[in-house]
């Protein structure tokens, strides 16, 4: 569920957040969806772009990107909003620790 689906109020919402795995919007009908989402968020550790991938494509191929989803203007928000956050974008074929820093 959306942190705005519950209140009006993102700011609110003040949670301790170590990683927090955003769904990159595929439209622009949640007004100024991202910087919202991750001022009401705070400071995260880590923010970790995910979903944006074509869910259409066959589990056996490895993922590839959605080119209707906006994934650059994604990470551009985020640095911008979330400058003190380290952004990963994950590859599957790369395992992570909670920290979302790879393992050897």
């Amino acid at each position: 569920m959306s942190v705005f689906a519950r209140t009006r109020e993102p700011n609110a919402i003040r949670p301790a957040v170590d990683a927090a795995m955003v769904a990159v919007p595929s439209s622009t009908a949640t007004h100024h969806y991202v910087p919202r989402l991750l001022r009401t968020l705070g400071s995260a550790g880590v923010v970790a772009p995910v979903h944006r991938d074509n869910f259409e494509e066959p589990l056996r191929e490895p993922p590839r990107r959605d080119p209707s989803l906006d994934l650059d203007g994604f990470l551009a928000q985020g640095h911008r909003e979330f400058s003190a956050s380290r952004i990963v974008v994950p590859d599957h074929r790369t395992v992570y620790g909670a920290d979302m820093r790879r393992r050897s």
